[in-house]
């Protein structure tokens, strides 16, 4: 049953993350079509916008848990959105812009508003088909969360300094940027979402790969590599901090009885 609520909420949350893809091309192509185009390139700019749209897509899916869950995951959500439409009102209304380009921003920004929301609204499904209550967060000792915190800081440092050493003169301009994102994104939702999400932030790592062609790179393996190992680690270092605090419980349970234990009769000691 639970292998079978897995594949049902992977594929759920793989068909949010197409339809907003698709939308989104579509909707570049209409934003190129709308503000004049540029000869020969319309079909490669609709084709990198809906992969930076498949990549919030799947980023907003990572937290569409905490969306869902979290009221000020959703207000964040909200005045995100609302920002969007301030900026195209305020654009709207400036002098000596036509209504061709006012259309084309409208296109480009509601290609995102579905790429943040489709995903939230997928979520929202899979939990109320499943009745699901909110579940309560593992236990994390401040102790162990600065430890897991640091040992996972560590190994994500030692990974970027690699790729810097060997690679950095041929990383792409924006890589790290995107990186920026998923690495936050992992982070901010390591613990506090299903662990199939890992899934969604590697396949943001696949489409980093495409949008910037690491794979062309003489050292893209390792860069591909490095940044989805990042991303793992900063996906699980909350787990890694609730492992740690339930060890050192057990151990102080352990110690507690045996140092309380009374010393045991000596059985030579004479009348």
């Amino acid at each position: 049953m639970g292998a079978m609520r897995t594949v049902i909420e992977a594929a759920v949350i793989l068909g949010a993350v197409a339809l907003a893809t698709f939308a989104g091309y579509g909707l570049a192509v209409a934003s190129a079509e709308l503000g004049g185009g540029v000869d020969g390139w319309d079909g490669v700019i609709a084709v990198l916008a809906a992969g930076i749209t498949a990549f919030v897509a799947l980023v907003s899916s990572t937290l569409a848990t905490l969306v869902v869950r979290k009221r000020g995951w959703r207000l964040a959500y909200v005045i995100l959105t609302l920002v969007g439409v301030v900026y195209l009102a305020l654009g709207a209304f400036t002098s000596g812009r036509s209504a061709g380009t006012v259309l084309s921003e409208v296109a480009v920004v509601l290609s995102l508003v579905l790429a943040l929301w489709v995903p939230v609204g997928a979520r929202w499904w899979i939990e109320r088909r499943a009745h699901e209550e909110e579940e309560p967060e593992r236990e994390v000792s401040g102790r162990s969360a600065a430890l897991a915190a640091s040992l996972c800081g560590a190994v994500v440092l030692v990974t970027v300094g690699i790729v810097l050493a060997v690679a950095g003169s041929t990383l792409p301009s924006g890589l790290a940027g995107f990186a920026l994102v998923l690495v936050v994104a992992a982070a901010m939702a390591s613990g506090r979402v299903p662990e199939v999400m890992a899934l969604a932030l590697l396949a943001g790592v696949g489409i980093c790969a495409v949008l910037f062609g690491l794979t062309m790179l003489p050292d893209g393996g390792l860069v591909v590599g490095a940044l989805a190992v990042v991303v793992l680690v900063a996906f699980s270092w909350r787990p890694l901090a609730a492992r740690l605090t339930k060890a050192r419980s057990a151990a102080m349970t352990l110690a507690v009885p045996a140092a309380g234990r009374p010393a045991p009769e000596d059985a030579d000691v004479e009348d």
